[in-house]
């Protein structure tokens, strides 16, 4: 279990949550978007798309002190013939580690 107050101030210490300094850490400047006109685009991994990347989440986990707890599996939205990329789905049910201590 994480406290509120422990996320907010690694939050503070990873993230430069400033307008400005969004557009430059994600590279929003850049040509990138017309991928995600269809299906949504959070939660896809068949994009490259910055803000999907988890590159602090072993920092973040580290310094929550989360460190010998089961990692979180991701969902991403389908993409198929069947799915309408709003919702995640799989093909089996994925156990999910939230909220379990």
């Amino acid at each position: 279990h994480v406290l509120d107050e422990q996320i907010r101030t690694l939050i503070d210490k990873h993230f430069d949550l400033r307008p400005g300094a969004i557009i430059r850490d994600l590279n929003l400047r850049r040509p990138i978007y017309k991928q995600t006109a269809t299906y949504g685009h959070f939660g896809r991994n068949d994009l490259n798309v910055p803000w999907e990347q988890t590159d602090k989440a072993n920092t973040l986990r580290r310094e929550a002190g989360l460190d010998g707890e089961a990692k979180l599996e991701v969902l991403a939205p389908s993409v198929g013939a069947k799915g309408n990329g709003h919702h995640a789905e799989t093909e089996a049910p994925v156990a999910s580690t939230v909220g379990k201590h």
